[in-house]
């Protein structure tokens, strides 16, 4: 503990789990996780997430990212990794979630496949706005209600690969619902068009224009 706290910068918090009921509270359904993104948020214009996991071997790495964040060229929020090993959304979301946030491709008929990859929750960029502001407000929304964070059923342990979902990613399956319905609302808007065929894919590649740093 010595040698850390001697790291210039580094501020260590105690994190308060009696904010969220007792049931929420077991580390693997990842509802802290998202309530500490809320607490950062409110403090910070823009701040990066990382899971104790990532190694970052190059801090200018990022600097497209965030240039592209200022300039307003990207989405205010990015998920620079995907699932590894790359797996769908569809594919690691409990169905009993879509009761909750439901996923705008099974709302509208999308002929090409677009929610192939699964966004990695363990990294991220974010900025304040209203459209972060609102990506969060139901994140939390979402992590404050059993059922829809840890539905009846969730296990994280994903099979090989398949049409079928077989497992959930908890936070990492909320964020990435969120983020293809907010990404898909706004290309929708932004552009006026009622031609869903290719949306997904242009909305999708918004977010994760920088997945591969």
């Amino acid at each position: 503990m010595e040698e850390l706290n001697a790291v210039c910068g580094l501020e260590w918090r105690k994190f308060n789990w009696s904010i969220m009921s007792a049931d929420l509270r077991l580390p693997l359904v990842y509802a802290w996780k998202i309530y500490i993104l809320a607490e950062i948020y409110s403090e910070y214009d823009t701040f990066v997430w990382m899971d104790s996991a990532i190694v970052l071997e190059n801090g200018a790495s990022l600097n497209s990212i965030l240039d592209g964040m200022e300039n307003s060229t990207i989405s205010e929020v990015v998920f620079p990794g995907s699932a590894d090993p790359p797996h769908s959304v569809q594919f690691a979301t409990n169905v009993r979630m879509y009761n909750f946030i439901p996923l705008v491709s099974n709302l509208i008929r999308i002929e090409d496949k677009w929610d192939e990859r699964m966004i990695a929750a363990g990294f991220n960029i974010m900025h304040k706005s209203e459209y972060t502001r609102q990506l969060l407000k139901w994140a939390l929304l979402c992590a404050a209600t059993k059922q829809c964070i840890t539905p009846e059923g969730s296990k994280q342990g994903c099979p090989e690969a398949s049409s079928i979902p077989s497992c959930y990613r908890y936070d990492q399956s909320i964020f990435a619902l969120l983020t293809i319905n907010n990404e898909y609302q706004r290309y929708v808007l932004n552009n006026g068009e009622t031609n869903f065929k290719n949306v997904g894919r242009m909305a999708f590649s918004k977010t994760l224009k920088y997945a591969e740093i």
